[in-house]
């Protein structure tokens, strides 16, 4: 029985030549349809009709039968983000990746200069993804990891600065953005917000909107205006972007076509690395921090916030400088404690089951549950928490740590700066304002 199941699918563009045409059923056993198996992407699974159609289905709403089909044939698709480093904090944007900490010493790759930027690299499927300042735009590049040649490259417009840009200008120019990647598709994001798609394997874009032009943000209401730097944030088969205009500060955009499928918030949105927690509920407003569409005041000289928050649970962890200068801790949108050790640019990472809070550019380990330094360590750019229950720390060395941040090995990198380090596929790969260095762990 063939039914159009407008409630459970929603129907997308033309799709790709699959193999095996199969029945799939809902879990209520009311619904089926027959199609062709296209891909798994981050708990949905895309299928092509017989009229060449493609529709994608939430995976936890089929039937037990079709989602151990999916496990059995196709679990692969959505264990590869977790191995790779796809987005801005790594796999689930909390710090942490499934991938064990590989073979140390690492062996050096190769060192190389690809152009200014203060965006941090990704890794997926072996390859490495950046945004660069190129003339005045922003530049596009797929790096293979192993060698450091450069696969593709394209431009996007909007590079060194953002159309209401004010001050600073002489630290600040070009990409702020992370890019995000879910092993088809590249999501690119200029300070001048042209929002771009694209395909990660060949290059060919796919999609792109302007947020100025599309969605009226106009200039933040504050002394500094740096232009869009948040990072594109996967989330089920959607892409999540701060945009902070008429249709909500924080927007979800479909990934095949682009279409806008919801907002929320309100206001103008600060300068930050993007929204954070397993559904993009929590993030930073101009004057304050959004969590569940509570709004707790927090305001920081210039709107900045480069320091993302770490969600665990009911926790949410929240740092800053400048004016602010202290971590705080909230426990069901409640202040649970506050500390006078912070970050300006690195973001926190909570280990729960430790009961951790790692401040990476503090050089602090935190108690979870009351703010108390649990051990200190050399301050790093980000550190990483690994699937065998290791630290990687990046700065102008990369070390690896137990939990309690006693050294096992070390090995040199580069001069710090804003952008942060990477794990993903057996590669460690640093960046700092145009040189990429890249090291092995397999």
């Amino acid at each position: 029985m063939k039914l159009a199941l407008a409630i459970l699918f929603a129907v997308q563009g033309a799709g790709v030549v699959g193999a095996e045409v199969r029945t799939w059923t809902d879990a209520a056993g009311k619904f089926s349809i027959e199609a062709v198996f296209v891909k798994a992407v981050s708990g949905s699974v895309v299928l092509k009709k017989d009229n060449g159609k493609t529709i994608t289905v939430t995976i936890a709403k089929l039937s037990a039968s079709d989602q151990g089909w999916i496990r059995a044939r196709a679990g692969g698709a959505a264990a590869v983000l977790e191995r790779s480093w796809p987005q801005w904090l790594g796999p689930r944007r909390t710090g942490h990746t499934a991938l064990p900490s590989g073979k140390w010493p690492p062996r050096k790759l190769w060192e190389k200069d690809f152009g200014d930027s203060d965006s941090s690299p990704i890794i997926v499927n072996g390859r490495i993804y950046l945004t660069t300042l190129e003339g005045i735009n922003t530049g596009v590049k797929c790096v293979d990891a192993e060698t450091g040649n450069l696969v593709w490259q394209g431009t996007t417009p909007g590079g060194r600065y953002a159309r209401f840009s004010t001050g600073d200008k002489q630290s600040y120019s070009g990409p702020l953005s992370t890019p995000a990647c879910d092993g088809s598709l590249l999501f690119t994001l200029s300070v001048d917000g042209d929002f771009q798609c694209w395909d990660a394997a060949g290059g060919e874009k796919k999609w792109a909107t302007n947020l100025y032009d599309q969605y009226k943000m106009g200039k933040r209401d504050h002394i500094r205006d740096y232009g869009y730097a948040s990072s594109p944030m996967l989330s089920g088969t959607d892409v999540l972007i701060e945009v902070g205009g008429n249709q909500g500060a924080v927007m979800a955009f479909d990934r095949e076509s682009g279409r806008a499928t919801g907002g929320w918030g309100k206001g103008q949105i600060g300068h930050s690395g993007g929204p954070a927690g397993p559904d993009g509920k929590v993030f930073f407003g101009l004057n304050h921090l959004s969590v569940d569409g509570q709004q707790i005041p927090w305001r920081t000289d210039y709107a900045c916030n480069i320091a993302t928050p770490a969600v665990s649970g009911a926790y949410v962890i929240c740092t800053s400088a400048y004016n602010m200068r202290r971590t705080v801790c909230y426990r069901n949108g409640k202040e649970l404690w506050t500390s006078k050790f912070h970050c300006k640019t690195s973001s926190p990472v909570i280990h729960p089951a430790e009961g951790h809070v790692y401040l990476p550019e503090a050089g602090k380990c935190l108690d979870l549950k009351t703010g108390e330094v649990r051990w200190t360590f050399p301050r790093a750019v980000n550190i990483v928490v690994t699937g065998d229950g290791k630290l990687i720390h990046f700065d102008r060395e990369i070390r690896l740590t137990n939990l309690k941040g006693e050294v096992l090995h070390r090995v040199p990198a580069i001069d710090r700066q804003w952008p942060g380090g990477a794990f993903g596929d057996g590669y460690l790969v640093f960046k700092n304002r145009s040189t990429v260095l890249c090291y092995s762990v397999k």
